[in-house]
């Protein structure tokens, strides 16, 4: 970008102006020490003729010598001071086209639901909606886009604040956030005749109820997304040494390999044929969240889709 460009070019001048002000001003002092020196110790000499030649020649040798020291300062600080600029600006200008891409992917989702919106709202107008079914059918489709930009903006506050929970209280159910979660499913698990497996012990991880409750939402509306009608998402947790793994598996028509690095990452879709339409941002939520409690997740494709959530253990467990 020409901006950081510029910015890297002027921190470099910054930093060699500094270095070469303090090269300058090291030198003169040793310049004049040097002198001073040559010249107590030449007074002290029998022969004052020869001496005096002896001082000019060694405050001229040691006058080139720092000629040369600054003028390789001056080289080599400006490649030093370039190579410093571009690293201290490298986060800064990642961060900004971060928050560009953030800022354009976001607006375009935006426009999607507005546009559909806007469209149906100057087509009721401009028609004869006299019937009650005509005038309800055009307030449930508005209704419907609505709730589609509520959800949408709901991710994107969600990405755009970092998650930050404080320590006390860090301890949830996985059973209680499994049902929490069916609880909101259910209407679509029940409409498609899916059977959801749960793990029959509970586990106690080290994170907030509401926090693990949004992960299993995210997770499991997915899953039951794309899963067949009648078809089983089986949910597994093992505990490994001081986390909790926690697998979710789902009957779809899997991810493509060369999607599965990306599926994290904000407004990412996959490829994949069978794949259903959708923002984009969900894993990226649940990877936020995740990472915030101090845990990691991927995915696995075979024969389905599987994410694998692993959590701390609680500490009282």
């Amino acid at each position: 970008m020409p901006h950081f460009s510029s910015a890297t070019v002027r921190l470099t001048c910054l930093y060699v102006t500094i270095l070469m002000t303090l090269s300058l001003t090291a030198s003169v002092w040793l310049y004049s020490v040097a002198g001073n020196e040559v010249t107590w110790v030449a007074s002290q000499s029998v022969s004052v003729g020869p001496a005096v030649g002896v001082v000019q020649n060694s405050k001229d040798r040691t006058l080139q010598s720092l000629v040369f020291f600054n003028l390789f300062t001056l080289g080599a600080g400006t490649l030093t001071s370039y190579a410093l600029a571009r690293r201290t600006l490298k986060p800064i200008q990642k961060s900004y086209e971060a928050q560009a891409h953030f800022a354009t992917d976001a607006s375009h989702e935006l426009r999607t639901p507005l546009t559909a919106l806007k469209a149906e709202l100057q087509v009721a107008r401009k028609s004869d909606l006299r019937s009650k079914k005509a005038m309800n059918a055009m307030i449930d489709s508005s209704l419907a886009e609505v709730d589609r930009l509520q959800r949408l903006t709901e991710r994107l506050l969600q990405l755009a604040e970092p998650v930050t929970r404080p320590k006390p209280q860090t301890e949830a159910s996985l059973q209680e956030a499994l049902t929490a979660a069916q609880k909101v499913l259910q209407p679509g698990i029940l409409s498609r005749k899916l059977h959801i497996v749960v793990p029959a012990q509970d586990a106690r991880l080290a994170i907030h109820t509401s926090d693990l409750t949004e992960i299993l939402l995210i997770i499991l509306d997915n899953a039951c997304k794309y899963s067949p009608p009648k078809s089983t998402v089986q949910i597994t947790c093992q505990p490994k040494g001081k986390v909790y793994e926690l697998d979710i598996q789902d009957g779809g028509p899997g991810i493509l390999a060369k999607d599965i690095p990306h599926i994290f990452e904000r407004f990412y879709r996959g490829s994949s044929s069978g794949r259903q339409s959708g923002f984009g941002l969900g894993l990226a939520v649940a990877k936020n969240i995740v990472n915030a409690a101090g845990g990691t997740i991927d995915a696995k494709s075979d024969r389905g889709t599987t994410i694998t959530v692993r959590l701390p253990r609680a500490t009282s467990v």
